[in-house]
């Protein structure tokens, strides 16, 4: 026969202990919120607001979390083109209206890059800042896997040798021994060589991360030799115009890699 408990008392268990709220795993929790409303996306397109003010907003939004540059420049691009060509009520866009678009850039001759690019900025705008899910199962396209161009050393030396400077020749040698992106090679100042341990400190490299590069020993000779000509002050490679606190362009550096190429008669697609 049980026993009856009032409503009131308090639970205890069998060896009279005052009963606990379970803890950890098994302890209660709150309902996870599933329901997207509109004052939480970045943009309310349900009020259908001018074309330009939604890139306006999402670009702010893309600074404000602070994506790099280049992004911000991709993205912007495919949300204009996108925005000029759909037509309908921007809270309506679908996915059907998503993969329309992506097949007309595939018949307009655009790669897997530029396609895989265009899906990651409408899935960031329209779903991630305005809470649409219109990219929901669409996949990045595949990209083609290529054999790396590989330069032997005798043709790494034509082109050390054909360069047209000396910070040319600087350049080439510290691309080609630090292994770093031509954009690391351009921010790269004095501060950031640590001669005694042989190492280069890479600030903010690709996603914002710092790391070390090793510093070679044929490299070393001449690093010491600029180090006290320009009393390691500044970037390692300043910009042409004179500015102070300013640093060669990446494209400028690209462009000192395609003349040293083209003057050592090497035919391969040689880049940074």
């Amino acid at each position: 026969m049980s026993r009856l408990v009032a409503p009131d008392a308090p639970r205890l268990y069998t060896n009279g202990q005052p009963w606990r709220n379970a803890r950890g795993r098994d302890a209660p929790r709150h309902a996870v919120e599933t329901e997207f409303k509109a004052e939480h996306a970045v943009v309310d397109l349900s009020t259908q607001p001018p074309k330009p003010l939604v890139v306006k907003c999402l670009v702010r939004e893309l600074r404000i979390r602070f994506y790099s540059v280049n992004t911000i420049k991709n993205y912007r691009s495919a949300w204009v083109c996108f925005l000029r060509w759909y037509r309908g009520p921007l809270d309506q866009i679908d996915q059907e209206d998503i993969r329309d678009y992506l097949e007309l850039l595939v018949n307009g001759g655009a790669s897997a890059s530029e396609v895989s690019v265009t899906l990651s900025a409408l899935r960031t705008g329209l779903d991630k800042f305005c809470l649409l899910r219109c990219t929901v199962g669409l996949v990045s396209p595949r990209k083609s896997k290529q054999l790396p161009v590989v330069m032997s050393k005798k043709e790494v030396q034509r082109m050390m040798e054909a360069a047209r400077t000396l910070r040319d020749k600087l350049l080439l040698t510290v691309l080609y021994a630090t292994g770093l992106r031509v954009s690391e090679v351009a921010r790269l100042q004095w501060s950031d060589f640590d001669f005694d341990r042989q190492q280069i400190r890479v600030q903010l490299g690709k996603g914002k991360k710092d790391r070390y590069v090793m510093l070679a020993d044929d490299l070393l000779p001449l690093m010491r030799q600029l180090w006290r000509r320009t009393q390691g002050i500044g970037y390692l490679f300043p910009s042409e115009d004179g500015r102070v606190g300013r640093h060669l362009s990446p494209r400028t550096i690209q462009r000192a890699v395609k003349q040293a190429r083209i003057l050592s008669g090497i035919g391969k697609a040689v880049t940074p």
